[in-house]
Order: structure tokens, then C-alpha cells, then sequence
């Protein structure tokens, strides 16, 4: 029996009814499905067989129904079929082969064909069908939205689009509109239903919201105030420095740091935080409030410190040794 017989091929298949062919029958004799190892591994070799002599070894092609027997493929590159070019003024894909570079029926690449499949392509193609099968018959289950203590739906919401204002879709497919500056835990009513707006500050930032009480704030912070986490060299808090600072905006700020900062003090920065509130109007002012820097002092190690702070820091310290 020939490779071709073994693959169930007659005539002269193309390479897509070679690879259906093989797919075919590799699907019903793989042993994971049930399929006989013998016929599985005779088939594979086959395939690998014809993949590798081309159309060297094809049988004879088979009388058309018209009695008249196709033309046997070309062996030679000269004699491959060309289409011509098109018309001048005739968009064209710049990223597209020439014309004559494209294989055609009827003429097999020395080297096997184009764009032929392993078997491990065929299990992994397999995988994927079995993975989308599972998917489709079991979808994961829609996630439960976030609620607060109360039971109201948690919405985040960036600072900067709630800063200048923005629309958002809410549960039930409803677009609500919240206006400039909301505050951090903001009680929005749509759709018959209760948001509560959270603002994400982005990273090191903390916004002071309402009813957060003092948890994470100093006393005398209110709503609208914000908080930046920063490292600073330990040597700039002693010897004081100039550092630059960027904003919740991305606005960069120039901040003075005092010689011998205690780093339990916090920095203030005047009118560089959210959006102000005002509570006895229950909407958000026209104003910006405080950004408070509180810095953290990093260590390095000698040989990473830089040599004018080292100098600075000899020179501060002259009259205290």
C-alpha cells in the first residue's frame, strides 16, 4: 500500500486535501480518542512521507468525469503559472508578495508544503476546540459588584476624569453625568439604585473623602486634602534640599525641604489637592485644596551616595562636631 492509498488519496489532491486527509483520519485513530496505535503511527508516516517527496510520487490522475485526465502538475520553476500585474493606479497591499511569488496549484516547493501542519499543531488545534467546547457549555459566572458596609454598589472612578467631570455607565446600562470635583465617597442615586463613588488617586496618592474620619489622616485634614507618600534621601533631611514633585494633574511642584526635617511633620503645599467641598451647599467648590508630603527617609549604602551630598553634609555638621 502506498503513502497516498494509506492517506485515502487518489488523483492528485492539493496540499489542503492532503492536510484535511491526515487531519481526518489522525482525529479518528489518535489512541487518546480510543484509536488503534499501529494505524495511528502507519498514518503519521505517511503523511510525513508524501509532505516530504512533494508531488514526486503522486499516482496517475484520475479520468475527469469528461474522459479527459487533468494535467499533471509542473516540476519546474520556470513553467510556474504568473498572474500578471495589475492595471497602473490599482491599489495594492505594500506588505503583499509580488504576483508570481504566490504558490499555485499545480506546482510543489522542493522543500514541502507551504504552511504544512505537525502533529503537534493538530493537538494543540484540538486543545482549543475542547477548551472553547468547555467555555461555551460552562461560562463563568458574572462577577458580584463591590458593595460597602451599607450594601451600595462601589464605583471607582480615576481622579483626573473625576476632576474635571465626566459620564459613566452604571448598572443597567444607564449613562449618568457626575459633575466636576465630586468628592471621594460620593452618594450618587440612578437607576433607582445607590452608587457610591470612589476615587482612585493613582499611586502614593491618598484624597481625604467624606466620612473617612482620621484613619490614615492627621488631624485638621477635610475633604479635598490630599496625601503624596515620597522617599527622600536621609541627607537632604538633614542638610535640607530642594526636591520636584508632580501633582495628581502632573503638574510639577518645586517643595523646599528644611535642614533637619523631622520626618513626622508633614509638607504642605497650598491650594495643589482635589477638588474642595462644600457641605452646607453639598456640592463640590470651585477651589482646590492642600497636598501634604509626607516623606520617608531612604538609606544608601556608601558607595551609592552621591559625593557633593557627602560634602554638603561634612560642611553642615562642621560646627556641631
Amino acid at each position: 500500500m502506498t503513502d497516498f492509498e494509506t492517506l485515502g488519496l487518489v488523483g492528485t489532491p492539493t496540499e489542503k486535501e492532503i492536510t484535511r486527509a491526515y487531519r481526518k483520519l489522525a482525529m479518528k485513530h489518535h489512541p487518546d480518542r480510543g484509536g488503534d496505535a499501529e494505524k495511528f503511527k502507519a498514518i503519521s508516516v505517511a503523511y510525513e512521507a508524501v509532505k516530504n517527496r512533494g508531488w514526486r510520487d503522486s499516482p496517475k490522475p484520475a479520468p475527469s468525469s469528461f474522459g479527459r485526465p487533468p494535467p499533471r502538475p509542473s516540476h519546474s520553476r520556470q513553467q510556474q503559472w504568473t498572474k500578471p500585474e495589475p492595471p497602473a493606479g490599482t491599489w495594492r497591499d505594500p506588505n503583499a508578495k509580488p504576483w508570481n511569488q504566490h504558490s499555485k496549484p499545480g506546482y510543489a516547493e522542493p522543500s514541502g508544503y507551504a504552511g504544512s501542519e505537525t502533529m503537534d499543531d493538530i493537538l494543540q488545534q484540538m486543545k482549543a476546540a475542547n477548551r472553547r467546547a468547555n467555555f461555551r457549555a460552562n461560562p463563568p459566572a458574572p462577577q458580584e459588584p463591590l458593595r460597602d458596609g451599607n450594601g451600595h454598589e462601589v464605583v471607582y472612578v480615576p481622579i483626573r476624569e473625576a476632576h474635571r467631570g465626566c459620564s459613566m455607565v452604571v448598572r443597567g446600562a444607564k449613562t449618568v453625568t457626575l459633575p466636576a470635583g465630586v468628592p471621594d465617597g460620593y452618594r450618587l442615586n440612578a437607576n433607582g439604585s445607590t452608587f457610591v463613588i470612589r476615587l482612585d488617586p493613582g499611586e502614593n496618592f491618598h484624597v481625604k473623602g467624606l466620612g473617612d474620619g482620621n484613619t490614615i489622616f492627621t488631624a485638621g485634614i477635610s475633604a479635598g486634602d490630599m496625601e503624596l507618600d515620597l522617599e527622600v534621601d536621609a541627607i537632604d533631611l538633614i542638610t535640607g534640599a530642594w526636591i520636584k514633585v508632580k501633582d495628581f494633574l502632573g503638574e510639577e511642584l518645586g517643595v523646599r525641604i528644611p535642614p533637619g526635617h523631622d520626618p513626622m511633620m508633614r509638607l504642605k503645599v497650598a491650594n495643589k489637592g482635589y477638588n474642595g467641598w462644600m457641605p452646607d451647599e453639598k456640592r463640590p467648590g470651585n477651589y482646590r485644596k492642600d497636598l501634604y508630603i509626607k516623606v520617608k527617609p531612604v538609606f544608601r549604602a556608601p558607595a551609592n551616595i552621591d559625593r557633593d551630598k557627602i560634602i554638603k553634609l561634612y560642611n553642615t555638621t562642621q560646627g556641631i562636631l
